[in-house]
């Protein structure tokens, strides 16, 4: 099932699923969150809704897992009503947002250009205990650095450089670009310094931009 969905043949990880059902064997819920996860993931939410659909006729519980992927798929579809419905269902049934759900609650309202609520599900984030991973910050910092909010652009590379992850060279470097342009080249300057230390997993090759030559 995994490896179907995986390679993106997800009509023949159905014809499996409906095999088990014909053997009278019972799906389980990792059968259905692959599922869910392959027809989310890949554009096809009306499929994944059928999944969703019989996973509940079959009395079978969804978790943080099956909810990270039906957002995903809801947010892909820029359906934002019908993820503040799910986020409440979830909070009624106390389960926890997991960094996968919160990406997908973000990646949503970047979407939706709603820089704001991207924002505060951010600092939601944090607040839950829960670290970014990679795909948050590299959904948020070019969306801060078009909004023009540097200072939370900034925030988010200081983040990125005193953690474990590893995300793109160039997403920094527009950062350090665009503080520069602004005439903020101390915080420029204090990206592309840490950014050369490397005091955790990855270094980072900044640099600060030339500053034009006087005609």
């Amino acid at each position: 099932m995994k490896a179907f969905c995986e390679m993106g043949s997800l009509d023949s990880a159905v014809s499996l699923l409906n095999d088990i059902k014909r053997k009278g064997l019972e799906p389980d819920l990792i059968t259905f969150n692959t599922l869910l996860h392959g027809f989310y993931a890949n554009g096809r939410f009306v499929d994944g809704e059928r999944i969703w659909d019989l996973m509940k006729e079959r009395n079978v519980e969804p978790n943080i897992r099956s909810y990270s992927a039906k957002l995903f798929g809801m947010a892909s579809e820029k359906r934002m009503n019908d993820v503040v419905r799910v986020v409440e269902e979830m909070n009624s049934k106390g389960i926890k947002h997991d960094p996968f759900s919160y990406h997908a609650l973000i990646r949503g309202f970047v979407n939706e250009d709603d820089f704001e609520k991207a924002k505060r599900w951010h600092g939601e984030m944090w607040k839950n205990g829960c670290k970014p991973h990679r795909l948050v910050f590299e959904t948020l910092i070019p969306f801060a650095v078009e909004k023009g909010d540097l200072a939370f652009a900034f925030k988010l590379c200081k983040d990125v450089i005193h953690s474990k992850l590893v995300v793109q060279e160039a997403l920094i470097q527009s950062v350090v670009d665009a503080l520069a342009n602004e005439s903020r080249v101390a915080e420029a300057k204090e990206l592309v310094d840490d950014g050369e230390a490397g005091r955790r997993a990855h270094s980072y090759k900044l640099k600060l931009p030339t500053p034009p030559c006087n005609a």
